[in-house]
């Protein structure tokens, strides 16, 4: 049931990949991040207005600092709420915290914002920050804070810096953390400590991963070109 090609984003993936399938008829094909070369580039209509919402939202923040707190499922309470603390620690007048809830916790905004304000946050934001497209968010904010998350990842190619809250996320993130792009902080007090060096630390820069049209057009080649045995050309043009 695997595909014979996959598309990936870099080179890690393709090594990834490549580590399993060797002598196979899986292989790989490195043409970059098209979904995120469509946002840097604006290169479709829907794009500038989602990111004006959310550059808008940023304005009528009006503070200094903001911060992408992206939840993951399957954590304890108790692992979101030291983010939480640590975050409420900070200056309430200069940071705002952007809440993004995972899939599978959409419909729980409630219990997220009741978890958070219990933990002394104040200062944020969950329905915009967890229905806004992704990198309309990340095109706002200056870091993320993660217990564990893709996001860790996808943050980086933005030029982002992030701070990972869970063991096991730190062991999910360990090529965002090795290369210097993230920081593992799991407890309380280096979580905060790790958002005040995060915010006054030099911008990243950002993973030139976006696809150019050569690119895109060397993976559709390649992926048009392949035919399962046995299908005639009639049935591929159907």
């Amino acid at each position: 049931m695997l595909p014979d090609r996959f598309w990936c984003w870099g080179d890690s993936e393709r090594e990834a990949i490549a580590d399993w399938s060797a002598d196979t008829r899986h292989a790989s094909i490195v043409a970059g991040n098209a979904w995120q070369s469509i946002w840097k580039n604006g290169s479709e209509p829907f794009v500038g207005p989602l990111l004006a919402k959310a550059r808008a939202r940023r304005r009528e923040c009006n503070a200094k600092h903001h911060v992408a707190i992206t939840l993951s499922w399957g954590y304890a309470d108790e692992e979101l709420s030291k983010i939480f603390r640590a975050a409420g620690r900070l200056s309430r007048r200069d940071h705002f915290w952007w809440i993004r809830l995972h899939p599978a916790q959409i419909g729980q905004e409630v219990h997220y914002a009741a978890l958070a304000r219990a933990a002394g946050l104040e200062n944020f934001e969950i329905e915009d920050a967890t229905m806004l497209p992704l990198y309309a968010v990340l095109s706002v904010v200056d870091l993320v804070v993660a217990p564990g998350s893709t996001t860790v990842m996808e943050a980086e190619e933005w030029g982002l810096r992030s701070v990972v809250t869970s063991e096991y996320g730190v062991d999910l993130c360990k090529a965002a953390i090795t290369s210097g792009a993230a920081v593992a902080a799991t407890e309380e007090v280096e979580i905060e400590a790790a958002i005040v060096s995060g915010l006054t630390s030099a911008p990243l820069q950002a993973l030139a991963r976006v696809s150019g049209a050569s690119g895109l057009d060397f993976a559709l080649e390649n992926l048009l070109a392949l035919r399962s045995p046995g299908i005639g050309a009639s049935s591929a043009s159907r």
